[in-house]
């Protein structure tokens, strides 16, 4: 799972050509000690063989040749990757500008940058800076994870609570449920502080609170009534008159 901020940055290459992923590698890698980020890279020959890995692999940055055998076969890739993972940046490569510059604009596809060949190194560090801004910003207001599904980037806010059950942890938002294996104590220590511990097996966001009862539950803006143990009751009332008053 990632948590937190981001403190690897998956890059996957994908073109034919074996210089052209060579030089990108070896680039990026002097640009990422420049600007002290770690950087793991991937090299893809084909479009199809990087979205095969993609549920192995939570790419942040794909850079995508376009043009395939004479077709913009690497625009449709792009497309499909936005559907798989939403959050990836991607940045096109081609040599035919004429020829793909209004489709790859005009091609929903998460695009941030696009880079002609032969490709100039000023360029790439600019483009590169830029994607690295765009994932990076706001790393204090989102939870990062990985499981099984995918790569999620959730905002705090949108975070009702997290339950604890076995050797997993359910993340619980409006919009539904994302599982990962992990520990509660662990993840309680890295969140921020308006979540906070009513039950061993809860840790919830008192921003979405409306009232505590005597029954010892907490009621959410969403309906949800979550137990609070008798151990942490008074920590919990407290809290929760500390946010009423802030909000």
């Amino acid at each position: 799972m990632r948590t937190g901020k981001i403190d690897k940055i998956n890059i996957a290459i994908c073109d034919d050509a074996e210089e052209v992923t060579g030089y990108l590698t070896e680039a990026l890698q002097e640009i990422g000690l420049k600007m002290k980020k770690k950087l793991q890279f991937f090299a893809y020959a084909a479009p199809q063989d990087l979205i095969d890995d993609v549920k192995l692999y939570p790419f942040d940055v794909v850079l995508m040749d376009i043009d395939w055998n004479g077709e913009g076969a690497g625009i449709s890739a792009a497309q499909e990757l936005q559907q798989m993972l939403p959050e990836a940046q991607i940045i096109y490569m081609t040599g035919y500008t004429e020829q793909y510059v209004q489709q790859a604009f005009l091609t929903p596809s998460n695009m941030t940058g696009f880079l002609v060949k032969p490709i100039r190194l000023k360029v790439l560090e600019a483009v590169f800076e830029k994607v690295v801004r765009l994932l990076t910003e706001g790393d204090e207001k989102r939870f990062v994870l990985v499981n099984k599904e995918g790569r999620h980037i959730l905002p705090y806010s949108s975070i009702l609570y997290l339950e604890s059950t076995g050797h997993k942890v359910i993340v619980c938002t409006a919009a539904g449920q994302y599982e990962l294996y992990g520990k509660l104590d662990e993840l309680e220590r890295s969140f921020p502080p308006q979540f906070i511990r009513c039950h061993k097996s809860f840790l919830v966001n008192m921003d979405r609170t409306d009232s505590i009862n005597k029954a010892h539950q907490l009621l959410l803006d969403d309906g949800t009534a979550l137990p609070v143990s008798k151990l942490r009751y008074g920590r919990v009332k407290e809290r929760f008159l500390e946010y009423v008053v802030c909000k």
